[in-house]
Formats: structure tokens, sequence, C-alpha cells
């Protein structure tokens, strides 16, 4: 697992001053972990994971400081970025240029690699809606499960008849969506905030282009919303296991800790079906004691599921 420490041994007034460069590097780093997220599943002793998040890394690095050289003739900033990056001499090329990993393949994975993190994506926002739905519910509660949310998102049709059928097949099926969160549970977050970055109501975000080198403010964001996505997941616990939490820290990838989730407050509404089904016995045992009082009929609780509380 990554740990942050890249940037100790430079000074702060360093870092602020290539602010936007580390925010790259950061970037760059990530992406890697998106397209191999550990733990990997890769057969081969030794695991080649980790030298190709490196590599992955180091070639989006070197297209940036290519593509600095070109707009800048401040030696004194080229230096710091050739520090920053990690950009060794020309002799170093010359001798491993044929191992390395090509940026425009790296592009071209992740673009293909993108349609597999939509059930993921699918998955944790399930997760985090279905616990807002216990919160608001009588049970007062901070749980969720995967059956669950897998029940929420294909219904809880009996297994074996055509309408199930048919919704597996439109879906991907429910254990697709366990092998894709299983596969990228560890960078979840970094996929919630990335789709969550693409919806067309966030205009501003709408057309990202993961490549270029004029978004640091997007990146930034980017980051600060995997945090808040990571605090949350953290959070969430499970009934009736041994392990109460769904996500152990260690089971989900950190980030530098200077990325707070600051001026983030996504409302995260509750599953109004789900609602009333929780709330069902608790009515009933109200309507039984007196039935002239119904402290929740089914459209406060739809009420109470639209003005939901924010996470």
């Amino acid at each position: 697992m990554i740990l942050w420490n890249n940037y100790r041994l430079l000074s702060e007034d360093f870092l602020r001053q290539h602010h936007d460069l580390v925010l790259y590097d950061v970037f760059h780093q990530v992406v890697a972990f998106l397209l191999h997220p550990p733990p990997c599943r890769c057969d081969a002793t030794p695991c080649q994971c980790d030298l190709l998040r490196k590599k992955i890394s180091f070639s989006l690095n070197l297209d940036l400081f290519n593509f600095l050289q070109e707009i800048h003739e401040d030696s004194e900033f080229l230096s710091g970025a050739r520090l920053l990056l990690k950009v060794p001499q020309e002799s170093y090329f010359q001798k491993n240029y044929t191992q390395a990993y090509p940026s425009w393949l790296t592009e071209k994975n992740f673009h293909e690699e993108e349609k597999n993190f939509k059930a993921a994506d699918q998955l944790t926002w399930a997760l985090l809606r279905l616990c807002k739905t216990y919160q608001l519910s009588y049970l007062r509660e901070t749980r969720t499960s995967i059956s669950e949310s897998l029940e929420v998102i294909f219904g809880n049709t009996p297994v074996k008849t055509k309408q199930r059928k048919s919704s597996q097949d439109a879906h991907g099926g429910e254990h697709f969506y366990k092998r894709q969160f299983k596969r990228y549970k560890s960078v979840c977050h970094l996929i919630a905030a990335l789709q969550f970055m693409k919806k067309p109501k966030h205009k501003k975000y709408k057309e990202l282009v993961l490549f270029s080198w004029d978004q640091a403010d997007q990146i930034e964001h980017f980051l600060r919303l995997s945090a808040w996505f990571r605090q949350k997941l953290l959070l969430l616990q499970t009934p009736n296991t041994k392990k109460k939490d769904v996500f152990l820290p260690e089971e989900i990838l950190p980030l530098p800790s200077w990325v707070v989730p600051h001026e983030i407050d996504i409302p995260m509404e509750p599953f109004a079906k789900k609602l009333e089904e929780i709330n069902a016995p608790f009515v009933e045992y109200l309507n039984s004691k007196d039935p002239n009082t119904i402290l929740f009929s089914n459209n406060e609780q739809e009420n109470e599921a639209r003005g939901a509380e924010r996470i």
C-alpha cells in the first residue's frame, strides 16, 4: 500500500511554490492504482503490479515534464519540476527506454477500464444510501450491507424467475457486481469521486480530461471528494458478522494527510421504499396500541426521505 511520504524531505515553501505539480504527481499515482488496485489478481511471482504502478506514474510525470519544458524557459522552475517529478538525466533513458510503459497505453487502458468502474460505483453509492436509510428509520443505526444493497439494486424477485434473470442480464448480474466491488474495494472512494464529477449537473467537471495539464483545480476537487467518500465509507457497519466494519482503514487506499474534504457536503438520499419497509413493524406496533394514532404514515416516511439530512 502506498505511503504518501514522497515529499517529506522537501520544504513547505518549495511544495507551496509547486502546488500544482504536487497535485499532478499525486493524481498520476492515483491513476496507477485505479488501473492496478491492491490486492492484485496476478499469478506472477514475484508480483509485477507495484512495478507497473511505478512505471505508469513515472511515464505520466515525464509527459508532464516534457510539456513544461516547451512552455517554460525558467530553468529554476524546471529544476524544481525535475526534482519533484523525479525525472532522471537523459543517460537513464538511453539505458532503459526499452522497458518504458508508454503513456498512450496508460490512457487507452484507463478509458477501457472505466466501464468496469460503474458496478463498483453503483454498489458504493447503494451502501452509503442504505446507511442513510437506516439512520432516518426508527432504528437510527449507521448500518448497511452488500447483500441488502444488491437487493435494492436488483430487487428481491425470486432467483429462478424470468424477471430476475432479465434484471441480472440488464445490469451485469449480482455476481459481477460482487467481483467488481471486491476488485476495486481499495479504490472505490476514488471511483465514486471520479464518477460523481462526471454527472451532468456538475457542468464545471462534465468533460474531465484526465491526461491534460490545465486541470489542477479539478484534481484538487477530485482528491477532496475522494477523502469525503473515504471518510463516510469508514463509518459504515454491517450486522451479524464478526467484522462489523464494512471497510477497515487498511483496506481502502489512504490519501495524503494534507487532502481534507474541505467544503464537501454531498446530499445522500435514502431509499424511500426500503425506509417504509424498515419502519413497517414499528408502525404496525404503534397502530396496534392506538389505532387512532399513526405516528409514521407512508406519506410522512416519503416526506422524511425527500427531506433527507446531509451525511
